[in-house]
């Protein structure tokens, strides 16, 4: 993100070294500690489990309660699989002409988006304290319901990373690509194929509800769109101003756009 200076060049993109540093600090803080307090968190206890109650769960998430606890394994690495594989794809940027000219730039902004999004999921979960599916399933084995990440379901991280990294490709490809037109939608429409692939298989897995599985969807598109936008030097005409908000337990930032 960046302070515009009023000149105008040929690049889409500008990063300014210490709004985006801290940024990014910033996010990796909020994974680290988040993490932390998520995993100082004990077992499920008998007493937590015998206290859950599927009618206490809304009506459209009910149908997560429904799965079988034996395909979780299987599930699960489905969802790894493509999640990792998605994360990774923005590499692939790299084959085109106009990404390679930025491309500090383009893998400083996907570094910060990656963080940023990990950062907020993070703590997201240990402040909303959400009992996973699987720990509702009388079905399911001991080891499975009593598990220590069981209180983690509210959002999806594997789903949000996993839209984070498919929505940046396509909002860097449509920034780079102008003359794409109207056909950029089709670019969004594929971005949205992952995430609901392992969206599908968290709820498979027994990881999480349909609201977890959409709320990190809708977080992690966010995060992969807004962070290129707010890059680009053509924000430069409505005199972009962002400056990080870093301290000990939150970090954000201050946007301002004039015009």
């Amino acid at each position: 993100m960046h302070r515009c200076h009023g000149q105008r060049d040929s690049t889409v993109y500008r990063v300014n070294a210490w709004v985006d540093a801290a940024l990014i600090a910033g996010g990796v803080t909020g994974f680290v500690t988040g993490m932390k307090a998520q995993s100082a968190k004990p077992s499920l206890g008998l007493g937590e489990l015998g206290g859950l109650r599927n009618y206490q769960v809304p009506g459209f998430d009910r149908m997560a309660l429904r799965i079988d606890p034996a395909g979780q394994d299987r599930a699960m690495r489905i969802s790894d699989r493509v999640m990792y594989g998605t994360l990774a794809a923005p590499g692939l940027l790299l084959l085109d002409g106009r990404v390679r000219k930025e491309w500090l730039n383009v893998y400083t902004m996907y570094v910060e988006t990656a963080a940023l999004t990990s950062g907020m999921q993070a703590w997201s979960c240990v402040g909303a304290g959400r009992y996973r599916p699987i720990a509702y399933i009388e079905d399911a084995t001991l080891d499975q319901r009593i598990d220590q990440r069981n209180s983690n379901s509210f959002y999806s991280g594997h789903t949000a990373n996993t839209a984070m990294a498919s929505f940046f490709m396509a909002q860097v490809i449509s920034d780079m690509h102008a003359e794409l037109g109207g056909k950029k939608w089709w670019l969004y429409g594929a971005a949205t194929i992952p995430p609901a692939v392992v969206g599908y298989y968290r709820i498979q897995a027994g990881k999480h509800f349909p609201t977890d599985v959409l709320t990190g969807a809708l977080m992690g598109a966010a995060t992969g769109v807004l962070v290129p936008i707010l890059h680009r030097t053509n924000l430069c005409d409505g005199r972009l101003s962002v400056i990080p908000s870093v301290s000990s337990n939150s970090f954000g930032a201050n946007l301002a756009l004039t015009w």
